[in-house]
Protein backbone atom coordinates (compact mmCIF):
# COMPACT_ATOMS: atom_id res chain seq x y z
CA UNK A 1 0.00 0.00 0.00
CA UNK A 2 2.88 2.35 0.82
CA UNK A 3 4.44 1.78 -2.62
CA UNK A 4 1.14 2.46 -4.37
CA UNK A 5 0.68 5.77 -2.49
CA UNK A 6 4.26 6.75 -3.30
CA UNK A 7 3.76 5.99 -6.99
CA UNK A 8 0.50 7.97 -7.07
CA UNK A 9 2.21 10.89 -5.32
CA UNK A 10 5.09 10.83 -7.81
CA UNK A 11 2.66 10.76 -10.75
CA UNK A 12 0.74 13.73 -9.34
CA UNK A 13 3.95 15.71 -8.79
CA UNK A 14 5.18 14.90 -12.31
CA UNK A 15 1.86 15.89 -13.82
CA UNK A 16 1.76 19.22 -11.98
CA UNK A 17 5.42 19.85 -12.78
CA UNK A 18 4.94 19.13 -16.51
CA UNK A 19 1.92 21.42 -16.73
CA UNK A 20 3.78 24.19 -14.91
CA UNK A 21 6.84 23.94 -17.14
CA UNK A 22 4.63 23.79 -20.27
CA UNK A 23 2.87 26.95 -19.20
CA UNK A 24 6.23 28.61 -18.46
CA UNK A 25 7.55 27.74 -21.93
CA UNK A 26 4.33 28.95 -23.57
CA UNK A 27 4.48 32.21 -21.63
CA UNK A 28 8.13 32.73 -22.58
CA UNK A 29 7.38 32.07 -26.26
CA UNK A 30 4.40 34.44 -26.18
CA UNK A 31 6.54 37.16 -24.63
CA UNK A 32 9.24 36.72 -27.28
CA UNK A 33 6.61 36.83 -30.03
CA UNK A 34 4.99 39.91 -28.54
CA UNK A 35 8.30 41.77 -28.20
CA UNK A 36 9.31 40.94 -31.76
CA UNK A 37 5.91 41.94 -33.14
CA UNK A 38 5.88 45.20 -31.16
CA UNK A 39 9.33 46.12 -32.44
CA UNK A 40 8.54 45.12 -36.03
CA UNK A 41 5.32 47.16 -36.07
CA UNK A 42 7.23 50.11 -34.59
CA UNK A 43 9.90 49.73 -37.31
CA UNK A 44 7.40 49.52 -40.16
CA UNK A 45 5.39 52.43 -38.77
CA UNK A 46 8.51 54.59 -38.52
CA UNK A 47 9.50 53.73 -42.09
CA UNK A 48 6.01 54.66 -43.32
CA UNK A 49 6.13 58.01 -41.56
CA UNK A 50 9.71 58.77 -42.56
CA UNK A 51 8.98 58.02 -46.21
CA UNK A 52 5.78 60.10 -46.06
CA UNK A 53 3.52 57.06 -46.39
CA UNK A 54 4.54 56.79 -50.04
CA UNK A 55 3.09 54.18 -52.34
CA UNK A 56 6.57 52.67 -52.74
CA UNK A 57 7.14 52.09 -49.02
CA UNK A 58 3.61 50.72 -48.63
CA UNK A 59 4.24 48.27 -51.48
CA UNK A 60 7.49 47.14 -49.91
CA UNK A 61 5.96 46.72 -46.45
CA UNK A 62 2.94 44.84 -47.80
CA UNK A 63 5.27 42.38 -49.53
CA UNK A 64 7.32 41.96 -46.35
CA UNK A 65 6.15 38.89 -44.44
CA UNK A 66 7.97 39.43 -41.15
CA UNK A 67 5.90 39.78 -38.04
CA UNK A 68 3.60 37.62 -36.00
CA UNK A 69 0.67 35.87 -37.70
CA UNK A 70 -2.13 36.76 -35.34
CA UNK A 71 -2.92 40.13 -33.84
CA UNK A 72 -1.64 40.22 -30.29
CA UNK A 73 -1.06 43.93 -29.77
CA UNK A 74 -3.83 46.01 -28.23
CA UNK A 75 -5.21 49.36 -29.38
CA UNK A 76 -3.12 50.93 -26.63
CA UNK A 77 0.02 49.31 -28.04
CA UNK A 78 -0.72 50.64 -31.52
CA UNK A 79 -1.45 54.08 -30.08
CA UNK A 80 1.84 54.03 -28.15
CA UNK A 81 3.74 52.95 -31.27
CA UNK A 82 2.08 55.73 -33.24
CA UNK A 83 3.10 58.40 -30.74
CA UNK A 84 6.67 57.04 -30.48
CA UNK A 85 7.13 56.92 -34.23
CA UNK A 86 5.71 60.43 -34.67
CA UNK A 87 8.36 61.76 -32.29
CA UNK A 88 11.12 59.72 -33.90
CA UNK A 89 10.09 60.91 -37.36
CA UNK A 90 10.38 64.48 -36.07
CA UNK A 91 13.93 63.65 -34.96
CA UNK A 92 14.74 62.30 -38.44
CA UNK A 93 13.38 65.49 -40.05
CA UNK A 94 15.27 67.75 -37.62
CA UNK A 95 18.53 65.86 -38.18
CA UNK A 96 18.04 66.21 -41.93
CA UNK A 97 17.48 69.97 -41.64
CA UNK A 98 20.46 70.36 -39.27
CA UNK A 99 22.74 68.67 -41.82
CA UNK A 100 22.14 71.28 -44.51
CA UNK A 101 25.36 73.19 -45.12
CA UNK A 102 27.30 71.08 -42.59
CA UNK A 103 27.89 67.95 -44.66
CA UNK A 104 28.64 67.35 -48.31
CA UNK A 105 25.69 67.30 -50.69
CA UNK A 106 26.00 63.56 -51.26
CA UNK A 107 25.07 62.73 -47.66
CA UNK A 108 22.46 65.41 -47.08
CA UNK A 109 18.92 64.24 -46.50
CA UNK A 110 17.16 61.88 -44.15
CA UNK A 111 19.12 59.01 -42.58
CA UNK A 112 16.01 56.89 -42.30
CA UNK A 113 17.33 53.34 -42.51
CA UNK A 114 20.27 53.80 -40.14
CA UNK A 115 18.12 55.65 -37.60
CA UNK A 116 15.27 53.12 -37.85
CA UNK A 117 17.59 50.12 -37.48
CA UNK A 118 19.35 51.66 -34.49
CA UNK A 119 15.96 52.17 -32.83
CA UNK A 120 14.84 48.62 -33.66
CA UNK A 121 17.91 47.15 -31.94
CA UNK A 122 17.99 49.64 -29.07
CA UNK A 123 17.64 48.73 -25.41
CA UNK A 124 15.13 51.58 -25.20
CA UNK A 125 12.64 49.94 -27.59
CA UNK A 126 13.37 46.50 -26.19
CA UNK A 127 12.49 47.76 -22.71
CA UNK A 128 9.22 49.32 -23.85
CA UNK A 129 8.25 46.17 -25.78
CA UNK A 130 9.01 43.92 -22.79
CA UNK A 131 7.03 46.17 -20.47
CA UNK A 132 4.03 46.02 -22.82
CA UNK A 133 4.48 42.25 -23.17
CA UNK A 134 4.28 41.84 -19.40
CA UNK A 135 1.00 43.76 -19.36
CA UNK A 136 -0.32 41.59 -22.19
CA UNK A 137 0.68 38.38 -20.42
CA UNK A 138 -0.88 39.44 -17.13
CA UNK A 139 -4.18 40.19 -18.88
CA UNK A 140 -4.03 36.97 -20.93
CA UNK A 141 -3.16 34.61 -18.09
CA UNK A 142 -5.57 36.16 -15.63
CA UNK A 143 -8.39 35.27 -18.07
CA UNK A 144 -7.17 31.65 -18.42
Amino acid sequence: MYKLNAIILILIICSVSCNTSKKFVQKKQMKESFVYDFKMIYYKSLLKKAYNNSQEINTILLAEASGYGEIILSKEDYSLIDSLTKKDNEVIIKDSIDQVGRVSEGVQGKSILAFSMSKFYSKWLDGIAKERANIYLKERYIKD
